[in-house]
Protein backbone atom coordinates (compact mmCIF):
# COMPACT_ATOMS: atom_id res chain seq x y z
CA UNK A 1 0.00 0.00 0.00
CA UNK A 2 3.24 2.34 0.61
CA UNK A 3 4.66 1.39 -2.31
CA UNK A 4 1.39 2.41 -4.20
CA UNK A 5 1.09 5.60 -2.81
CA UNK A 6 4.92 6.47 -3.09
CA UNK A 7 4.59 5.74 -7.15
CA UNK A 8 1.78 8.26 -6.99
CA UNK A 9 3.36 10.99 -5.62
CA UNK A 10 6.41 10.38 -7.86
CA UNK A 11 4.08 10.34 -10.76
CA UNK A 12 2.33 13.49 -9.68
CA UNK A 13 5.69 15.43 -9.25
CA UNK A 14 6.90 13.92 -12.68
CA UNK A 15 3.75 15.49 -14.25
CA UNK A 16 3.77 18.97 -12.35
CA UNK A 17 7.36 18.83 -13.12
CA UNK A 18 7.42 18.31 -16.60
CA UNK A 19 4.26 20.80 -17.44
CA UNK A 20 6.20 24.09 -15.28
CA UNK A 21 9.09 23.17 -17.34
CA UNK A 22 7.08 23.30 -20.61
CA UNK A 23 5.82 26.69 -20.08
CA UNK A 24 7.08 30.15 -22.16
CA UNK A 25 8.86 32.51 -20.78
CA UNK A 26 7.46 35.66 -21.21
CA UNK A 27 10.01 38.39 -21.35
CA UNK A 28 9.09 41.82 -20.24
CA UNK A 29 8.62 44.74 -22.64
CA UNK A 30 9.16 48.41 -21.52
CA UNK A 31 7.27 51.37 -22.22
CA UNK A 32 10.21 53.26 -23.89
CA UNK A 33 8.05 56.32 -25.12
CA UNK A 34 8.84 58.56 -28.17
CA UNK A 35 12.90 58.43 -28.52
CA UNK A 36 14.43 60.45 -31.62
CA UNK A 37 18.24 59.38 -31.04
CA UNK A 38 19.45 62.09 -33.76
CA UNK A 39 18.41 65.15 -31.03
CA UNK A 40 20.27 63.10 -28.45
CA UNK A 41 23.54 64.04 -27.71
CA UNK A 42 25.91 60.92 -28.05
CA UNK A 43 29.44 61.12 -27.03
CA UNK A 44 31.39 60.00 -29.06
CA UNK A 45 28.60 61.08 -31.74
CA UNK A 46 28.63 58.56 -34.66
CA UNK A 47 29.05 58.83 -37.90
CA UNK A 48 25.35 58.26 -38.95
CA UNK A 49 21.98 58.56 -36.93
CA UNK A 50 18.72 57.08 -38.08
CA UNK A 51 15.94 57.63 -36.51
CA UNK A 52 14.09 53.87 -36.11
CA UNK A 53 10.91 52.25 -33.80
CA UNK A 54 13.34 50.43 -31.32
CA UNK A 55 14.81 51.21 -28.17
CA UNK A 56 16.52 49.26 -25.77
CA UNK A 57 16.05 49.51 -21.34
CA UNK A 58 19.03 49.04 -19.01
CA UNK A 59 17.51 46.44 -16.26
CA UNK A 60 19.09 44.29 -13.50
CA UNK A 61 20.18 41.56 -16.10
CA UNK A 62 22.01 44.66 -18.47
CA UNK A 63 25.70 43.65 -18.14
CA UNK A 64 27.73 47.26 -18.22
CA UNK A 65 31.71 46.67 -19.11
CA UNK A 66 33.88 49.49 -18.74
CA UNK A 67 37.68 49.79 -19.55
CA UNK A 68 39.93 49.74 -16.58
CA UNK A 69 42.46 52.37 -18.29
CA UNK A 70 39.79 55.33 -17.34
CA UNK A 71 38.25 56.10 -13.87
CA UNK A 72 36.03 58.41 -15.58
CA UNK A 73 34.32 54.82 -17.88
CA UNK A 74 34.22 53.02 -14.35
CA UNK A 75 31.74 55.93 -12.96
CA UNK A 76 29.85 56.15 -16.07
CA UNK A 77 29.56 52.28 -15.83
CA UNK A 78 28.82 52.58 -11.56
CA UNK A 79 26.20 55.27 -12.84
CA UNK A 80 24.70 53.01 -15.49
CA UNK A 81 24.30 49.80 -12.99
Amino acid sequence: MKSTFFLKAIAVLVILIVFTSCQERKIPVYDLGETDLVQENLIPYPLSVKAGQGGFALDQYTGIFTTAQDEAFEEVGVYLA
